[in-house]
């Protein structure tokens, strides 16, 4: 007895754009009398049928993301001799948006900070994300709604939280059956610029941090309005009142301008 088994599907889970089958796995479900057989794996039914080109292990079958095939199994009794062939289907899925490190971090509104723009995601994901154009994203407040697809959040253009921080969580879709799906952890930020730093190595407000803004340019201006420091993307915390050649600077205002994936900030600090 022959049964055609199920087909198999698996995501992209460590997102290393490869996926491994053991398509031995399925010899039980096969044939009920599995030990009394032998199994061969082909990747056509005219190899399977004449013996050609079986593929070498099948316990380790490794095909790119993306991929949908059709295995063939041929059958042979140890004792007859006699055989049959069967087939299943093997789906090696794409995780969407892979590799996006997490939490993203997301600012409130500047000029009406009770509120978060969660949209604002999408300009930071396709700006650093393959594959963004494909996948629709789904916004929920808690990740178990996130998992079971529950309880959407509606209002994502001026979603209010209870509280910053905190975190909500994107669902990312892809488009079809070659697709699974991604979760990720996003957190909003109450995002307010330091009126001051005080960098004397005592651990507290040593440096200017803004780490949650996702800033791509930092420029920091004396009070003649000469740029003493500046700094692109992946600023954190590294301006600690040093001019560009890494000398302290002396004590003062100084005025800042601040531009972030999203929106500009200017002030004295």
């Amino acid at each position: 007895i022959v049964t055609k088994p199920n087909h198999v599907i698996q995501c992209d889970d460590n997102e290393d754009g490869l996926e491994i089958f053991n398509l031995t796995a399925l010899e039980n479900q096969i044939s009920p009398s599995a030990s009394l057989n032998n199994f061969y794996y082909y990747n056509s039914e005219n190899d399977a049928t004449n013996q050609l080109n079986s593929i070498a292990s099948p316990s380790n079958h490794t095909i790119p993301v993306e991929t949908k095939n059709t295995i063939w199994v041929r059958i042979e009794n140890k004792e007859s001799g006699c055989f049959k062939i069967t087939s299943f289907n093997i789906t090696a899925q794409r995780k969407a948006l892979s590799k996006v490190a997490e939490p993203i971090k997301l600012c409130n509104d500047k000029n009406n900070p009770i509120w978060t723009n969660l949209t604002s995601i999408e300009l930071y994901l396709s700006m650093y994300y393959e594959h963004y154009e494909d996948v629709v994203l789904q916004y929920y407040s808690t990740i178990n709604d996130a998992e079971n697809e529950v309880n959407p959040i509606y209002n994502t253009t001026s979603f209010q939280p209870e509280r910053y921080p905190t975190s909500i969580f994107v669902r990312a879709k892809g488009p079809n059956e070659l697709w699974c799906d991604k979760i990720i952890e996003v957190q909003l930020n109450d995002c307010v610029v330091p009126k001051g730093i005080s960098p004397n190595a005592d651990g507290l407000n040593d440096v200017l941090n803004l780490s949650n803004f996702n800033l791509i340019d930092l420029k920091i201006y004396n009070r003649y309005g000469k740029i003493v420091y500046t700094h692109g993307a992946g600023y954190i915390d590294q301006w600690n009142g040093q001019d560009k050649q890494g000398n302290e600077l002396p004590s003062g205002t100084y005025y800042y301008s601040i531009t972030t994936l999203y929106e500009n900030h200017v002030g004295y600090i």
